[in-house]
């Protein structure tokens, strides 16, 4: 499924030029919010109001509320979190104000409930108020109908933190990734909220299985993607961490690691993120040395 051409799509789409938020159509009845520290979902059912993947980071309030009255003139009656972090939850306080049912996965709640510690970047994020806190929460999956589709939401074991949880439109076959999937520039794994390379690598291939050529893939960051992107994302993931996880068995250093510049072939194409090449290696380094310490074996691939 492509981005809708029709005139009554384009006739939704809304700019809030104030920061950059963007709502773009991706068919009549699902539209995409850049701009807003996170990709956002929105689907639109005009008797049943919006259901919204992700609230995005606090600081774009007003943008995503701009953009969603543009889009439907109607509330949002359910927020799904696909993980805890601020860029996805920011906004949850707002929603959960105006009487969205927040929706996320257990440890998703956890996190959300206590203070945490991001490593990258370095800081403290303090629990979100009860007004922002998931209300309905499940340990495997759920779903629920809005609209004309079914809405199906599906934990995957840890992998970019302990909470992720996938988030499919059945009918549109369109899948909200979360930060499962980084579309063309390197990921952040939070190792310090029981992420892991593998874990990525595992969960990126469980997607694999379920999408097919069709199927339009929503990542956390960067473009809306495909298969084909799903799996270089994978095959990059997978190359990357097997050359580190080899070098580290030879008790390389971080520098030396960096040195052989693992990243290399990828640079051009991934290297545009938030985290360059040699970041990258260096988050990936750190945290497989964090594994070590606390007594879980580094896993060959």
């Amino acid at each position: 499924m492509g981005i809708a051409t029709g005139s009554v799509a384009l006739r939704r789409s809304a700019l809030y030029a104030q920061t950059g938020v963007r709502l773009t159509p991706l068919n009549d009845e699902l539209a995409l919010i850049t701009g807003a520290g996170a990709n956002l979902l929105v689907h639109r059912a005009d008797d049943d109001g919006l259901l919204l993947v992700d609230s995005g980071v606090a600081r774009e309030n007003g943008g995503i509320h701009f953009v969603l009255k543009n889009y439907l003139a109607a509330p949002v009656v359910y927020l799904i979190n696909t993980h805890w972090h601020p860029r996805h939850t920011g906004g949850n306080p707002n929603f959960g104000n105006g009487g969205a049912e927040i929706i996320a996965h257990v440890n998703c709640l956890k996190r959300l409930s206590a203070s945490q510690h991001l490593t990258f970047p370095d800081q403290f994020v303090e629990p979100l108020p009860p007004e922002g806190l998931p209300k309905r929460t499940f340990v495997d999956s759920g779903e629920l109908r809005h609209g004309s589709d079914i809405v199906q939401y599906k934990h995957l074991p840890p992998a970019h933190t302990d909470g992720d949880i996938v988030v499919r439109f059945a009918n549109a076959n369109v899948y909200h990734c979360g930060d499962l999937f980084y579309n063309r520039i390197y990921p952040y794994i939070d190792y310090g909220s029981g992420g892991s390379a593998e874990g990525m690598i595992a969960s990126a291939a469980r997607i694999l299985n379920e999408a097919d050529a069709r199927t339009t893939l929503i990542p956390g960051h960067g473009t809306v993607g495909v298969k084909a992107e799903l799996q270089a994302f994978h095959d990059m993931l997978a190359d990357v961490t097997e050359k580190i996880d080899t070098m580290l068995r030879q008790g390389n250093p971080l520098d030396r690691i960096q040195a052989a510049r693992p990243t290399a072939r990828y640079e051009e194409a991934w290297g545009n993120g938030r985290l360059s090449g040699g970041e990258f290696v260096r988050l990936l380094y750190s945290g497989k040395i964090r594994q070590a310490s606390a007594k879980e074996p580094l896993k060959a691939l």
